[in-house]
């Protein structure tokens, strides 16, 4: 079996400059000019339609709420390594959140949620005990490509 690795560093940090582009543009910066420059005409215009600048602050909670991660996915011929973490790390760090032999794998779905751009990899494994453990890993932005590519090496894991 190949080794495949998949992570999603670039996309997670073009996701969050994204968001924070949308942050100064429609609340920092409009803020700012409301509280320097109330009698101007956006400061007028954020003054009196604050409930309207006050809908700019949806994206965010979903932003915050769902939240973005940075996956690593190692599976070689004998170890499936996952890592999953919100805060930036180096992708030489693998000891996050799974690392099991194939032996161990059980099953496997992925779950799509409507509002997020996280897709949730359920996996069951067996430990040392023999006791099945369930682990749900947050993937942001992933693609169908990838998700194939893991689907088709996670399957030919559990018919070997």
């Amino acid at each position: 079996m190949k080794t495949i690795l998949f992570s999603n560093k670039t996309k997670a940090d073009i996701f969050n400059i994204i968001v924070i582009i949308y942050l100064l543009i429609f609340y920092i910066i409009p803020l700012q000019l409301l509280f320097l420059a109330p009698s101007s005409t956006i400061g007028l215009f954020f003054k009196n339609n604050f409930l309207l600048s006050s809908l700019n602050l949806i994206p965010l909670f979903i932003y915050f709420y769902s939240g973005v991660f940075y996956n690593i996915i190692k599976i070689d011929s004998y170890i499936i390594n996952i890592s999953s973490k919100r805060i930036k790390s180096s992708t030489a760090n693998f000891n996050g959140l799974l690392d099991i032999k194939h032996e161990m794998l059980k099953s496997f779905y992925f779950k799509k949620n409507f509002l997020s751009w996280n897709t949730v990899l359920s996996i069951s494994f067996k430990n040392d005990k023999s006791k099945i453990i369930s682990k749900k890993i947050y993937l942001t932005l992933l693609s169908k490509k990838n998700k194939l590519k893991l689907e088709n090496s996670f399957n030919k894991i559990l018919i070997k």
